[in-house]
């Protein structure tokens, strides 16, 4: 549960839970209160920390969260073949297998 703009926001696993947990504040708040369904946004904190926005989707669809990232793949080969190098030497090591070069 938290405060957001102004409103208490209640999270759940499921709709059916959250059908129950709205029919139990209905019947405690009465017609004080609005209790409405929502459809609140999970997005992982870190996400949210870059700004992320959840997908949003048609009908009773529900999105997810859209993480694009893009890699500089000449870099990256780089450094995993350095890393498979360097394995290779430390095996190669290990075992008592001289080498020259790898």
């Amino acid at each position: 549960m938290a405060l957001e703009e102004g409103a208490i926001l209640a999270r759940f696993d499921s709709t059916d839970t959250q059908l129950r947990a709205r029919e139990a504040l209905m019947g405690v708040m009465g017609d004080k209160y609005v209790v409405a369904l929502n459809l609140a946004p999970a997005t992982p904190r870190w996400l949210a920390a870059i700004h992320a926005e959840p997908m949003k989707l048609g009908l009773d669809l529900r999105g997810g969260v859209h993480f694009l990232m893009e890699v500089d793949m000449d870099t990256a080969l780089g450094k995993l073949q350095e890393q498979n190098i360097d394995s290779l030497r430390s095996d190669l090591r290990e075992k008592g297998i001289p080498y020259t070069t790898v």
